[in-house]
């Protein structure tokens, strides 16, 4: 199931590079590199590290100049930006999709957080 946005802009070959990013055993949700509209050189989500025992959740490559991986190439994170993201229908039936206690703040962390629970990896498809 692919989820965006109604104001983000896809490009053509982001859905097949999702789906390439998920043929790895084990992983249940993907998402791209988020690029800043206002400074399309620049990084706004490479994915979301948590660290659980501050509570923090953070992106950090955000705010850093955008240099396209090789192809096909993914990176393990503790989540993705809600504004793009694909997910496996099998980890959506796991988690219940998204918890709409958390609407607008922390829903998209939060699903990939218990995703990784029910034993589905999340990555952002780097190219």
């Amino acid at each position: 199931v692919l989820f965006v946005n109604s104001d983000v802009i896809v490009p053509v070959a982001t859905v097949g590079r999702l789906e390439a990013a998920m043929s790895a055993a084990g992983v249940g949700i993907a998402g791209p590199v988020v690029l800043a509209r206002q400074a399309p050189d620049r990084v706004a989500s490479r994915g979301m590290r948590y660290h659980a025992a501050t509570g923090r959740m953070r992106h950090p490559d955000a705010g850093g100049s955008y240099a396209p991986a090789a192809p096909g190439a993914t990176t393990p994170v503790d989540g993705v930006s809600g504004c793009c993201l694909l997910a496996r229908r099998e980890a959506l039936e796991a988690t219940g999709g998204f918890d709409e206690a958390y609407f607008f703040a922390f829903e998209d962390l939060d699903l990939c957080l218990r995703a990784a629970d029910a034993g589905f990896g999340t990555v952002v498809a780097a190219d």
